[in-house]
């Protein structure tokens, strides 16, 4: 994501601004996924503030995407008897939702794994950060949180029980597993949510520059705030109390592991919301999966 923003020469009060929300979501969805959105014109923090708090609906997207791969594969075995192996639909999901971020997530992850492990001063820690090559560290950190996405996706999906997916000929609709399609939509929404608590307000960014100075700091606490509601509200919906619990859990972990990176990198980077994005959602995606 920081390859495709930097600041631009326009001030922050420049009249080419477009609407907020508008502008928010198209650059949103310009910086964060390969989808063709043209985004803001200015680069500045207004915008950074405007794309951040769209960021969930990114998530969102993802899941939607995610459920539909689910559904289809319920219809085909229901209706049709074409039986898919949920091992390869739930490594389709994570991979569809990786490339269509460009890999971006996992290099973020990457780069931060290496930089915490190399237990270095900030300004060397920040070096590490902006190199282009992945350490061991940063292998084992992509390798971890992508297994951990596949395990607990098909987790989710093979707790639609056995009897959901065994009467050939017929569409059971009150028998469809809402809960399931719920969770995978949750999954990348939580997870973003939780990158946008990196951007609220009381943290800093640790360059002046690059995508970090756009967004860090930007978000006010109660536009995270009221996407956290969302979120409990629906993850109640999906799995009762206790997925409630687990939403609210694995974001409110985001701040002791955002005060982390941030001692450790004298302030946040872009890189920081990467990796966050891809620890919160393997965490999620493993407790949704333990009561599924």
């Amino acid at each position: 994501m920081s390859g495709k923003a930097g600041f631009s020469s326009e001030q922050p009060d420049n009249p080419t601004h477009g609407h907020a929300i508008p502008e928010g979501i198209s650059t949103a969805f310009s910086w964060l996924t390969v989808l063709p959105f043209r985004g803001s014109r200015v680069f500045d923090r207004t915008t950074g503030r405007r794309a951040m708090l769209a960021m969930p609906l990114v998530g969102l997207f993802h899941g939607l995407v995610a459920g539909c791969v689910f559904t289809l594969t319920w219809l085909l075995q229901v209706n049709f008897g074409h039986t898919l192996d949920l091992w390869v639909v739930a490594f389709g999901i994570v991979s569809l939702g990786e490339f269509s971020t460009r890999l971006m997530h996992i290099d973020g992850l990457s780069d931060v794994a290496d930089a915490l492990g190399s237990y270095a001063p900030p300004p060397k820690a920040r070096g590490i950060l902006a190199d282009t090559n992945a350490g061991p560290m940063g292998v084992a950190a992509i390798v971890f949180s992508v297994a951990a996405q596949i395990i607990g996706v098909h987790a989710i999906m093979q707790g639609a029980g056995s009897t959901t997916l065994s009467d050939v000929g017929h569409f059971p609709a009150s028998d469809f597993p809402v809960s399931t399609v719920i969770g995978l939509i949750l999954v990348p929404t939580v997870a973003r949510i939780s990158a946008l608590i990196l951007c609220t307000e009381g943290y800093r960014p640790a360059n002046p520059t690059g995508f970090g100075a756009l967004v860090i700091g930007t978000v006010p606490k109660l536009g995270a705030a009221a996407w956290v509601t969302a979120a409990a509200i629906a993850a109640f919906v999906g799995g009762g109390i206790l997925w409630t619990l687990m939403t609210l859990a694995v974001i409110a972990l985001t701040i002791p592991w955002a005060l982390h990176c941030s001692r450790r990198f004298d302030g946040l980077a872009g890189d920081c919301l990467g990796a966050t994005i891809e620890i919160a959602t393997a965490a999620t995606v493993v407790l949704f999966s333990l009561t599924a």
